[in-house]
């Protein structure tokens, strides 16, 4: 077995690409987004350490370690690791793991952050066998839009599309970047936020190709902008739309603004010709189970988010969602 370095070349994509899909065919893995991802960190100055474990030539596993700007802790770093079924239990994972272990302790990483599908029991099941702690879970919910009902619940407030008031509102970019953070601040995530500034804001959450300012959706309340539905396409799967951050501001809660803002997004995913729309919530955030269950989705997965300790020779073997 061979541990070689990630070369991003059309190649290189298609292998990394491939493996993700393996491990976790239900995410929205797509060349496109991954090489996006790349450059929007490279820019942000957080290059990550790759490599490929190669066996014959073959690549049978890859893992990269991040910095994730979204988490304040000094140390932390992301972790990727994806091992084909086929070379699983023959050390592949713990090679890779040793090599960007010893990388990213060099760089003063001292904590890992990895997630995991319950659906893939493997990884989480390592990682509590090697120090680390489950400190948050989520549910991936799925809604089967051909089912879904559009226009059967009207709007308590005007809910507008992003990019509707991209047109009218010269202003827009400050009006969601203080919109985005102040929801995304307001949730209790046991991982900690970072608030991005406006410049990082922009590559990483309006300028990639797969984002959808037409079927994210604004609720506005007096002239303000006070909830959100963001919406982003699902990597290469033209059937299914990814509902990204939704919220409300603390002081509009209650209203049914929640509701109205994921009913329009679904809603203008089916008239797109979305067959699925995929989203994911703590296990923790009630409002928003409920808010699911009008609206008819299933409970599809379950996520783990573990933290555990950077060292040589040994850490968990999990798969990470990509945005």
């Amino acid at each position: 077995m061979e541990i070689a370095p990630f070369v991003p070349t059309e190649a290189g994509y298609r292998e990394r690409v491939g493996l993700l899909k393996e491990a976790q065919p239900e995410e929205p893995w797509s060349l496109e987004g991954e090489k996006q991802a790349d450059a929007v960190a490279a820019a942000a100055g957080r290059p990550a350490d790759a490599c490929f474990a190669r066996v014959g030539g073959e690549a049978v596993g890859f893992a990269r370690a991040q910095a994730d700007p979204d988490v304040p802790a000094a140390g932390r770093r992301r972790l990727w690791v994806v091992v084909a079924r086929r070379a699983r239990r023959q050390g592949v994972g713990s090679a890779l793991l040793e090599a960007v272990s010893r990388a990213a302790a060099a760089a003063g990483a001292t904590e890992w952050h990895v997630s995991t599908s319950l659906a893939e029991p493997d990884g989480r099941a390592f990682a509590l066998a090697h120090g680390f702690r489950e400190v948050e879970a989520e549910y991936e919910l799925h809604l089967d839009l051909e089912s879904f009902e559009d226009g059967a619940r009207a709007a308590p407030r005007p809910i507008e599309s992003l990019a509707s008031r991209q047109r009218r509102h010269p202003d827009w970019f400050e009006r969601y970047y203080r919109l985005h953070t102040a929801v995304e601040g307001s949730v209790p995530w046991a991982l900690g936020y970072a608030v991005p500034n406006r410049e990082d804001f922009r590559r990483r959450r309006v300028e990639p190709a797969e984002f959808l300012p037409e079927g994210t959706m604004i609720a506005v309340v007096g002239g303000e902008w006070v909830g959100l539905c963001e919406m982003w396409r699902c990597g290469d799967d033209l059937a299914t739309a990814y509902q990204e951050l939704t919220g409300v501001l603390p002081g509009y809660r209650g209203q049914g603004l929640g509701t109205a803002l994921v009913a329009a997004a679904a809603a203008w995913a089916k008239r797109r010709g979305y067959r699925r729309l995929l989203t994911s919530t703590s296990t923790s955030n009630a409002a928003m189970q409920r808010t699911a269950r009008r609206l008819g989705f299933i409970v599809a997965g379950r996520w783990s988010h573990l933290l555990g300790p950077v060292r040589r020779g040994g850490a968990p073997s999990g798969q990470e969602r990509h945005r």
